[in-house]
């Protein structure tokens, strides 16, 4: 009986040298490396390169103009660099008057399993994005973001597509 409880006590005592030894190296870890983040934010902007682009366009009897088309795209992290292979489908109306609105859905490929899908609404020169999920390392992500077109001094036309996307 003796040596049950001594080996009951002796196993008591390496279990609080054990939990106050890993106290110690979390409290360590932090300091040295510091708290590990719950999320990670990323804010994104599009650059102005385009792979290719086609378009198909629908006239209306009103003379109005539907048109459906796909894109390629480069998307890269303004702060790391890191690089999307982007692929678009646009559902849009150009009226006769010359305002356009429409709808997007893209598709930003990190790799052959990294990727998060982007819904987007516009109404003349501007519109909003939302991030509609991933997989890989973007499973669960989340965020939002706009799109601005805007004219430089030569009138050329300048999409600015701008969104942040968390991750947890």
């Amino acid at each position: 009986m003796h040596s049950v409880t001594a080996n009951v006590m002796c196993i008591s005592h390496l279990t609080k040298r054990f939990s106050t030894g890993l106290a110690v190296f979390v409290f360590l870890f932090q300091i040295f490396f510091g708290s590990v983040q719950a999320e990670e934010t990323f804010t994104f902007k599009l650059k102005e390169i385009r792979v290719s682009e086609e378009a198909d366009v629908l006239p209306l009897p009103n003379g109005d103009k539907v048109f459906v088309e796909h894109r390629n795209l480069v998307l890269t992290d303004d702060k790391n660099g890191v690089a999307f292979s982007v692929t678009c489908m646009e559902l849009g109306l150009q009226e006769s008057s010359g305002n356009i609105r429409g709808n997007l859905f893209c598709v930003n490929q990190q790799n052959d399993v990294d990727a998060f899908a982007v819904e987007g609404e516009y109404e003349g020169d501007s519109g909003t994005l939302r991030i509609l999920g991933g997989t890989g390392v973007w499973e669960g992500a989340h965020g939002s973001g706009e799109y601005v077109v805007d004219t430089d001094g030569l009138m050329r036309r300048i999409e600015k597509v701008e969104f942040s996307i968390t991750r947890p």
